[in-house]
């Protein structure tokens, strides 16, 4: 037996695995959980010495410095987290939630093209694609959610299956293609983020003038060019409530600009909140 095989065959168990403990979470009340796990965090730290060096580096070298510690953010993101496990699988957004600006997108819905939702890892981001599901479904338009895979299939059809629901599938952002056909002929709806891009050789944006993201420009472009609206959404979490807020259409025109100044604008917002875990980020040498 090879080692891919084998290597293989231990991704799906760890899958399995992680599958287990995400479902057992969601039996123990939120407050035990997040009080049981926010213990851990400094030993984190230890585990992981470079990463957490990497995303400290990111926040040191933003405009949020001096209002934003390590440990802030690391509780913001347990929380964020375990809110996204808790509500994974229900359809409809939480009654402790907040959509403003819901005119943008009902307003959208009524012309006759694909409809992008373009949205940032920030908040609870797995509420991001709950939000336009009833007026998509009331609208009769087919409904997509661009995803990203897990390290093995076993956790990605787990992640998946919380977001799907009748009306709405999940894309895999390597697998866009296929679907992209399906999309712009069915006028349908894209839910996607910035920096999720299935190219290799993708376009970045610079946020205030320090931090790299990654940016996809072609598949935007490419949309707009078959006449979508492109409609920004932004989420975060105050106290108890969860905000969702619709923005002003983005158009073609200075596109990278118009999309750099809405996320530096909503990350302001709450800097906790916003995945400087993230990978993708980069600060600029």
């Amino acid at each position: 037996m090879s080692l891919k095989y084998i290597s293989l065959g231990f991704r799906e168990l760890l899958g399995a695995f992680a599958v287990f403990i995400l479902k057992s979470i969601r039996c123990i009340p939120f407050s035990i959980t997040y009080s049981s796990l926010k213990i851990l965090i400094p030993f984190y730290y230890k585990t992981r010495p470079q990463h957490i060096a990497s995303v400290k580096r990111k926040i040191d070298s933003s405009p949020f410095s001096k209002e934003l510690t390590l440990n802030q953010y690391y509780q913001h993101r347990l929380q964020l987290l375990l809110n996204n496990i808790y509500w994974h699988g229900q359809p409809h957004l939480p009654p402790q939630s907040k959509i403003l600006n819901e005119h943008y997108l009902e307003k959208a819905l009524q012309v006759n093209c694909p409809l992008v939702i373009l949205s940032l890892h920030m908040g609870p981001f797995e509420l991001l694609h709950k939000g336009a599901y009833q007026k998509t479904k009331k609208a009769h338009r087919p409904y997509y959610v661009l995803t990203a895979k897990a390290f093995s299939k076993t956790l990605t059809q787990y992640m998946n299956s919380g977001r799907e629901t009748e009306g709405k599938k999940t894309v895999l952002n390597r697998k866009i293609g296929s679907s992209l056909k399906k999309i712009i002929q069915q006028n349908g709806v894209l839910a996607m983020m910035v920096d999720q891009s299935p190219l290799r050789d993708h376009e970045s944006l610079t946020l205030w003038g320090t931090h790299t993201l990654p940016f996809n420009d072609k598949l935007l472009s490419l949309l707009l060019n078959k006449g979508a609206i492109l409609l920004p959404l932004s989420c975060y979490q105050k106290g108890k409530t969860t905000v969702l807020t619709y923005h002003e259409p983005i158009a073609k025109p200075h596109l990278k600009t118009k999309i750099t100044e809405f996320l530096e604008k909503e990350i302001a917002q709450a800097p906790a909140q916003w995945n400087w875990s993230y990978g993708g980020i980069k600060v600029k040498s």
